[in-house]
């Protein structure tokens, strides 16, 4: 009696669902990443120190070079800008971090004005945006 060995075939590997798996983390990545600034266009002034700021609940306000005003991306008027920011915030818990982001060309009374409201509010965490990198 003969025995025949069965002859192996090669081994090879299936690459398609490995590429299909790294063009879904591409698009994801792609999508995700045009999300991560605001819609606004603004230039922040430069500084060389970042302070790090534990997380909170997040306020944003935006001022653009025209002054137009932004909380959280939602425009509004100077005259609504306490209600607009008491909107995102609790009457008894004033825990919040608001971040200042204003282009370096508006005017220094817009800025003394929005830090006006932020300290009637009794806003105490502000965090000035800025540029890192010219």
């Amino acid at each position: 009696m003969t025995f025949r060995r069965k002859q192996k075939e090669p081994m090879h590997i299936e690459l398609t669902p490995l590429i299909d798996a790294v063009f879904i983390l591409l698009i994801f990545y792609m999508l995700s990443s045009t999300f991560l600034k605001p819609a606004v266009n603004i230039i922040l002034p430069v500084i060389e120190y970042r302070e790090q700021v534990e997380e909170k609940k997040k306020i944003v306000i935006t001022v653009d070079k025209d002054s137009r005003l932004f909380v959280n991306s939602e425009q509004t008027q100077f005259s609504d800008i306490e209600k607009a920011i008491a909107k995102y915030i609790d009457e008894d818990e004033l825990d919040v971090n608001v971040f200042f982001s204003a282009d370096k060309r508006i005017e220094y009374d817009v800025f003394v004005k929005i830090m006006g409201v932020l300290k009637s509010l009794g806003i105490q965490n502000i965090a000035l945006e800025n540029d890192t990198a010219e």
